[in-house]
């Protein structure tokens, strides 16, 4: 959780954020307590995994880039598309296609750039990475579970992310280094538009989360028996014994990022800790540690904000200039749906 004003936040992590498939979901393959059929299930996931791997949608300066490639990096954008209750539309989904698509090619020339440039991913960073990664799947044993269930190998995750820090090393000199803010103009929005920086009403709290996952019932059962610890040691949620299923963090609650904590914490005095409370992300049992008025901003404030708007509007400027360079003399070709199939199928009958 954190504090957001009411102007939209951009954020410049955007453009160096990493488009690889490595965000798939951490799924356990042990067929204990599975239902019926669920083998077969899985043996077909894994052909079509392989199957999108030899599926070609585009080719830049004759590197490929497959629908693998395609639907990771739409299953990292489209929730931007469906925000606010929208839902999903054949266009929407046309649309995020078009722009993923776009943004694995801006990777790829990036990438090829920085190659062409002798940059090298340094070694002990990709080692970190490798090793955040392994960690989110929680065991050794879960790691080669999602190798196998994913048709990956170890060398390939690490190209994978030689790639993302190549792309992250390539932007920086390339966006990030050739932008520069105006102070100036920064003191003279904020003396024109002073009146809509507003630091919103907030409550500052200590937050039990159990995140969402695929067992809610078991979510809600286990919130169901941390609640009671909670207020048996006087509320303090520090005496809570450590646990994998839930995390304690301490931040700040606004209407417009937790409407369901808000409404709640409207009624609580300071200390109070509150129900079980459902929201997008999870569940949560908040503790009130303080309530914070909306006020104005501070010029610091609101030149942290006018500042991050004004240099992600320059660094989408200097992307589109050195996108339009990168695509000068390069070679891309889009590969038609249909064409792309009967490749993919001519690939297995060549095997």
């Amino acid at each position: 959780m954190k504090r957001v004003s009411l102007w939209k936040v951009f954020i410049l992590a955007v453009l160096a954020v990493s488009l690889s498939a490595l965000s798939c979901s951490k799924e356990k393959t042990e067929n204990k307590g599975m239902p019926p059929g669920h083998e077969k299930m899985v043996e077909e996931y894994q052909k079509s995994i392989k199957e999108s791997r030899k599926t070609v949608v585009a080719r830049v300066n004759g590197a490929d880039i497959t629908m693998y490639d395609l639907s990771g990096r739409m299953r990292q954008i489209l929730p931007q598309y469906i925000q606010g209750g929208r839902q999903m539309t054949p266009e929407i989904e046309q649309r995020a296609r078009q722009d993923a698509l776009d943004a694995l090619i801006f990777r790829e020339l990036a990438v090829q750039e920085a190659l062409r440039r002798k940059m090298k991913a340094p070694q002990e960073k990709v080692d970190a990475a490798l090793q955040q990664l392994k960690a989110k799947m929680g065991s050794e044993k879960e790691y080669r579970a999602y190798l196998k269930r994913e048709d990956l190998t170890e060398a390939w995750l690490r190209n994978q992310i030689e790639k993302d820090q190549l792309f992250n090393m390539i932007v920086g000199a390339e966006i990030l280094a050739k932008i520069k803010v105006d102070e100036k103009q920064i003191r003279d929005i904020y003396a024109k538009e002073k009146k809509e920086f507003v630091m919103p009403e907030v409550f500052e709290v200590v937050d039990v989360v159990f995140p969402k996952g695929r067992d809610d019932e078991a979510a809600m059962k286990k919130a169901k028996e941390v609640l009671p610890l909670v207020r048996k040691n006087s509320n303090d949620v520090s005496k809570l014994p450590k646990d994998k299923t839930f995390m304690v963090r301490e931040g700040f609650v606004e209407k417009q990022e937790y409407p369901a904590l808000f409404a709640a914490l409207t009624k609580m005095k300071q200390g109070e800790v509150s129900d079980v409370i459902r929201e997008e992300d999870g569940l949560h049992i908040v503790r009130m540690k303080k309530k914070e008025p909306a006020r104005p901003m501070t010029f610091e404030e609101a030149g942290s904000v006018i500042g991050r708007q004004m240099q992600a509007s320059l660094a989408e400027q200097r992307k589109e200039e050195w996108e339009k360079e990168l695509k000068k003399n390069a070679k891309i070709e889009i590969v038609p749906a249909g064409v792309a199939q009967q490749l993919s199928g001519e690939t297995s009958k060549g095997r």
